[in-house]
């Protein structure tokens, strides 16, 4: 019994150093699911920005070129808590609320 105490232990604290072990920022470095999350993130904020009457003075090239910025500083900052809730569809951590209220005021 107390080998199988031991043994768990162990797993139990190599499943922690893995996960210690993960980027803090798992999207800052070019991949797949950067360019995928960047693709979403530009093309859901020129929906909310083309249908906001504030913006309708503003060409549709400033509104791109904000909101590809928007969709590079937000992937550059997303923490691994962050990105992990969005990942498994949950409510993301206050955190995320705060990096991209950042990220827009950074790119305006």
């Amino acid at each position: 019994m107390k080998l199988v105490s031991v043994v768990i232990a162990m797993l139990i604290s190599a499943g922690v150093q893995a996960s210690a072990q993960q980027p803090i920022f798992p999207l800052r470095q070019d991949s797949a699911a950067r360019n995928e999350f960047m693709k979403i993130a530009a093309d859901d904020c020129q929906r909310k920005q083309h249908a906001a009457p504030e913006n309708k003075k503003r060409s549709p090239d400033y509104v791109s070129k904000y909101c590809n910025c928007y969709a590079r500083m937000v992937a550059d900052m997303l923490n691994g808590q962050e990105w992990e809730a969005i990942r498994a569809g949950q409510q993301p951590p206050q955190s995320y609320y705060e990096t991209v209220q950042r990220a827009g005021q950074l790119c305006s």
